[in-house]
């Protein structure tokens, strides 16, 4: 079973590959149909200590912590990861 744990609250292991994925925060619009928050980005990264760096790219995912998390042009966004492998 995949184990996603949320980044920043808990820091990815260094060099591992990782199921990654980075979406806007879901909003209560109030109506009875709320806002889910689109993906930015569902993929395959490794963490480098400081940045994720999807696989078959050299350049870092746009990430970052500035007391909330940004991404992509974005504020306030939600990024969890799991291990690719999950250890039994």
């Amino acid at each position: 079973m995949t184990q996603w744990k949320t980044y920043p609250d808990t820091t990815p292991p260094r060099g591992l590959p990782l199921r990654l994925e980075v979406k806007e925060k879901d909003q209560n619009t109030g109506t009875p149909e709320p806002y889910f928050g689109k993906t930015l980005f569902q993929g395959f990264a490794v963490f480098d200590g400081q940045d994720f760096i999807p696989f078959g790219s050299f350049h870092r995912l746009p990430i970052f912590w500035d007391g909330r998390l940004n991404a992509f042009g974005h504020k306030d966004v939600t990024a969890r990861y799991a291990l690719w492998e999950d250890e039994e």
